[in-house]
């Protein structure tokens, strides 16, 4: 058995509920889940089946164990009400709801069964709080969640740290250029898959976050998810902190467009104008 120890906190507020719709609850499956996803967008796998059978191995499937364990210490202080913030602005929902509060911290363990899938659940759990969070609305500013032990003198410190957890998962190609770090992948995987990551200018949380949703708002378009029938969106935006600023770190992800009649130039098009718009 081999035990980590993590000090996270959320650096945005975090919509998230159990099974009781508009009620705040962080919880163990939730982080499970963003592990997985992270670690099938960073692997970037072409043969689905080998994607399949690696994930399984590792996160477990009906079949079979997952490898590890996560515990996420004193859950229920952490979802205590003095934690939860009733109205929370939605921005373009135009609505409030409930949210964990930004800048809670709270203690995770994972319990790993052997070695052998060691540095696929570190560099996981590394990418997902690098690039994610948790939540709704994490494809746009909230739910980000930090490893407040993991510090970086700059973006392009950033980039490195993260282009080393990608490689730990993908030996692609990669270059850091310009704040960006550009991944070359040898496949031709057809699922959402990290592409490039960017980073933008610096500002207050709040600003970053009204400027997200601005920019969301002026490009809610069916390349960016709000079409028929909807998708995820491919570009995923969250708030990061790199020697005590907020940057926004955008990660584009392989496109899966639907069987409709649109052209993929459009759709990159689109997607180019909302990234320039976060950037700007």
């Amino acid at each position: 058995m081999i035990l980590k120890k993590y000090s996270f906190k959320t650096l945005t507020p975090l919509f998230i509920n159990g099974s009781i719709k508009n009620k705040v609850e962080l919880r163990t499956a939730s982080l499970k889940g963003a592990l997985r996803y992270w670690y099938r967008a960073a692997i970037a796998e072409a043969n689905i089946e080998n994607l399949y059978k690696k994930e399984n191995e590792i996160f477990g499937s009906t079949d079979s164990a997952s490898t590890f364990i996560i515990k996420i210490k004193n859950l229920s202080k952490i979802n205590a009400k003095n934690n939860i913030a009733k109205k929370v602005l939605v921005y373009s929902n135009k609505h409030k709801a409930p949210a964990l509060k930004q800048d809670i911290e709270f203690e995770v363990e994972i319990i790993i069964r052997s070695d052998q899938f060691q540095n696929e659940i570190t560099s996981s759990l590394t990418i997902f709080t690098m690039l994610g969070g948790l939540g709704k609305r994490v494809r746009r500013g909230f739910g980000s969640i930090i490893n407040k032990d993991d510090k970086f003198e700059s973006p392009i410190d950033f980039l490195a740290r993260l282009k080393n957890e990608l490689f730990n998962l993908n030996n692609s190609d990669m270059i850091i250029e310009n704040n960006s770090l550009m991944i070359n992948h040898k496949g031709k995987a057809n699922y959402p898959f990290v592409k490039e990551v960017i980073i933008g200018k610096t500002a207050k949380r709040a600003d970053q976050l009204k400027k997200i949703d601005k920019c969301a708002s002026e490009n809610n378009n069916y390349a960016l998810g709000n079409g028929d029938p909807r998708m995820a969106s491919p570009v995923f935006v969250t708030i990061k902190e790199i020697n005590d600023n907020f940057y926004p770190v955008i990660t584009k992800l392989n496109e899966v467009y639907p069987e409709k009649n649109y052209k993929v130039e459009d759709y990159e098009k689109k997607i180019a104008k909302f990234i320039d718009c976060l950037v700007s």
